[in-house]
């Protein structure tokens, strides 16, 4: 009785005391919620997981109730009223935690586990030898998202990088100065061990070294140009040697490509290797007995001329002579009878003498001639033996290089001071009549013979008769009766011409053009025409130079390579050949192009795009245009190898997942996706819907145990925080040290799980917060 009575007491004041209540309130029926929520926390291995923090949401009320973690993972949260709840759990390295928690079912005591957040990456980074490479850059690409992880290796070429999201795909980029880069494909990654990426970079040139000499004694040969042509291109590397005659030169090989090294140096002849390949990391080594040899390009021919007492001649014409050509130069004899020939290239000459007097014009025969040789050769002039055998007619024809006959050209026959001319009429031929030197009976002594020399305007003076096999003789001996000498003249000035054409066979006009001349340089210049022609007149035959017109300016790859591919050597000025020469031209930069996209829906406009030569480090950098679009020129350089990246305002760095090899090719295409950042923005709002300022917001983000970033609500109660990494959860928690904290969006009744921020998006999140109580 006394049991009842006090239960009817206790209901009579409840009534009392909770005026609001209805009759048919039920709810002293649910359980107590003052006993406490006691969570552990672990991770991988069964380790605590220490300094979380914990977040208990009840659906439907703004608050937020917090505990950490201690260092054994535990956690004690006093339970807001309610009967369904809603866990959060925020640690650091570790993906977010959510659960529904209702005490009823679930009890006061729950084991959670959570999930590495991260993953770490590792590996060592070795060249093709096996050994580390120090201060390589790798670089680790999220699909979806961009640049995740960046690291650098150490001297014994490790690397780790241990930021990188759980879950995804990548690309692993790794390169290095003077190394080939490499990118790889990397599938989802193990937060649970350590995923290791072994990678090896291979040297990113060939290289060539050797020494440059001359002579038998094999000096060396200092400031030599040393270039190495590739077949079908050009020059792609050139350096010249030291003191002691060594070069070393490199650069990254072409597949199959065929090279060969051009080797030139003022006053000496120009030498090309046979072709080779090169790899890549190979060396290839011209010393010992296969350095390279270069012979002095010119001779000097020098001597006196004498009577025939021995007795020197001076001022009198000598002409040196080159067989099958004519005089190429003339000097005169100082008071001692001495002359000198300088730069004569090699060949077969002979020097004649001109005595004014009654003295024959008496030469030192046929020399041979090297380049570096210095030749000496006396000539003796006497007076001539003159007998009469007769009359000799002498006759013939005059024509030019091209077998065309030269009317109007002189005829002089000359024998000490007896002298004898003739006009070749329009046919080319002339005829004299002369005294036979040559006896027609046994016994008898021949007389001296006859110098015969003929000249006409615009040609090389020649006293050089045709002949079959041997060299003309120095005199002409005549017999009684008919005699015949024809000559062939050679112009004083001959051309090079050609034309420029692109790699369809396209001539290009104003395309400049550089005349070379074989130990010498540039010696002129000029440009094509309309149709790609371009040509050096008026060049001396006489000198005996070879000449390589060569492709120049920046526009174009600087170079002589013909339509077969194969490239031009310095080519003999030949009068009658055609001296024509087809230039290929390959544009001097390779052009990089592509689309470059910021997400799935728009174009990336003024976006940065950046290419990164390996070999040497070097980046060029081009700007997306309104379409997506854009173009980067780099310096053409065939088989080098190239990363292409992509920036823009607030996104991250994206990479072309491919190392780019363009060869030979003028152009390449590389797409690339750039994704921008997310923002969240929202307002801070009370009970009844009207926005709060001055409230701080903390933004929470997945694999973080604290706020990443912190903000305070404007006069319009909204906050905002920019620039987050689209792909990561985040969740902004208001909090007013008077209510305490807020996560939970007005009528939130259902409290989902947070997912992850798309990419370029805005994402809108109001937060309902609890307005202060009033001050008593």
């Amino acid at each position: 009785m006394r049991k009842l009575a006090a239960t009817v007491l206790c209901l009579v004041l409840l009534g009392l005391t909770a005026p609001a209540a209805s009759a048919a309130d039920l709810s002293f029926l649910a359980p107590s919620s003052a006993q406490p929520l006691r969570i552990t926390l672990i991770g991988e291995g069964g380790r605590p997981i220490h300094f979380a923090e914990i977040q208990l949401l009840t659906p439907g009320l703004p608050g937020v109730t917090v505990a950490r973690t201690n260092v054994n993972g535990q956690a004690t949260l006093t339970l807001p009223p309610g009967q369904a709840f809603w866990l959060r759990v925020w640690a650091d390295g570790y993906a977010l935690v959510e659960r529904s928690y209702v005490p009823a079912v679930d009890g006061y005591s729950l084991a959670l586990t959570a999930e590495p957040f991260t993953a770490t990456v590792t590996g060592i980074v070795r060249d093709q030898r096996g050994l580390p490479v120090p201060e390589a850059t790798i670089e680790l690409f999220r699909e979806g998202y961009g640049l995740e992880a960046t690291a650098r290796t150490n001297e014994l070429g490790v690397y780790s990088l241990s930021t990188a999201r759980s879950g995804g795909e990548y690309i692993l980029q790794a390169y290095a100065a003077g190394h080939r880069p490499v990118s790889q494909e990397v599938g989802s990654l193990d937060p649970t061990r350590l995923n290791q990426l072994d990678l090896t970079l291979t040297t990113a040139v060939g290289r060539i070294t050797g020494e440059v000499v001359t002579g038998a004694a094999g000096t060396p040969v200092r400031n030599a140009t040393v270039e190495l042509l590739l077949d079908g291109w050009g020059p792609v590397a050139a350096v010249r040697t030291d003191r002691y005659g060594y070069f070393s030169l490199a650069a990254p090989p072409v597949e199959g490509g065929v090279y060969r090294l051009r080797v030139s140096r003022f006053d000496y002849e120009t030498l090309t290797t046979a072709p080779f390949s090169l790899e890549e990391g190979g060396w290839i080594d011209y010393s010992g007995a296969d350095r390279l040899v270069l012979n002095k390009l010119y001779a000097e021919v020098s001597g006196r001329v004498l009577d025939d007492a021995g007795a020197a001649l001076a001022d009198v014409e000598v002409h040196l002579q080159r067989a099958g050509l004519g005089t190429v130069q003339i000097a005169r004899t100082d008071e001692d009878g001495r002359f000198t020939f300088r730069e004569v290239t090699a060949g077969t000459y002979r020097v004649r003498a001109f005595p004014d007097s009654s003295l024959v014009r008496a030469d030192t025969g046929w020399l041979q001639v090297i380049g570096g040789e210095t030749v000496h050769a006396n000539i003796v002039a006497e007076p001539p033996d003159v007998y009469d055998y007769g009359v000799a007619v002498l006759s013939g024809t005059v024509k030019n290089h091209l077998g065309e006959p030269l009317a109007g050209a002189t005829v002089e026959v000359h024998r000490g001071s007896a002298r004898w001319t003739a006009t070749t009429d329009a046919e080319g031929r002339y005829d004299l009549r002369l005294d036979a030197n040559l006896p027609d009976r046994p016994g008898q002594d021949p007389g001296t013979g006859y110098h015969v020399s003929v000249q006409v305007r615009g040609y090389l003076y020649t006293d050089q008769p045709v002949t079959e096999g041997d060299n003309p003789p120095s005199f002409l001996d005549l017999r009684k009766g008919n005699n015949v000498a024809n000559f062939v003249l050679q112009p004083e000035k001959a051309a090079i011409a050609g034309r420029v054409v692109d790699d369809l066979g396209e001539p290009l006009p104003e395309v400049r053009v550089a005349l070379h001349e074989e130990g010498r340089g540039k010696v002129a210049e000029t440009v094509t025409d309309e149709n790609g022609r371009y040509e050096f007149a008026d060049l001396p035959v006489a000198r005996q130079s070879r000449y390589l017109p060569v492709i120049a300016g920046e526009e174009y790859v600087s170079g002589a390579v013909g339509p077969d591919g194969a490239p031009w050597e310095p080519q003999p000025l030949t009068p009658a050949g055609p001296n024509h020469l087809v230039l290929v031209a390959r544009p001097g930069a390779t052009q990089f192009l592509g689309l470059v996209q910021a997400g799935d829906d728009r174009p990336a406009e003024g976006a940065h795009v950046t290419v990164f030569r390996s070999s040497d480090g070097m980046r060029f950098t081009g700007q997306v245009g309104p379409d997506g679009s854009y173009r980067v020129l780099v310096p053409a350089m065939p088989g080098e190898a190239y990363l292409v990246r992509a920036e823009a305002e607030r996104t991250a760095v994206a990479a072309a997942p491919e190392v780019i090899r363009p060869g030979t090719d003028l152009g390449v295409l590389a797409n690339l996706t750039t994704h921008v950042s997310a923002e969240i923005v929202g307002r801070v709002v009370d009970t009844g819907g009207n926005p709060l300022s001055g409230i701080p917001v903390e933004l929470y983000a997945e694999g973080s145990s604290s706020p990443i970033l912190r903000t305070v609500t404007d006069d319009e109660g909204t906050y905002r925080f920019r620039d987050l990494v689209p792909g990561r959860r985040y969740l902004p928690v208001a909090y007013d040290p008077r209510v305490g904290r807020s996560a939970t969006a007005p009528g939130e009744a259902v409290i989902t799980p947070l997912v992850a921020l798309p990419s370029g998006e805005t994402v809108w999140a109001d937060i309902w917060l609890e307005t202060a109580p009033a001050a008593p």
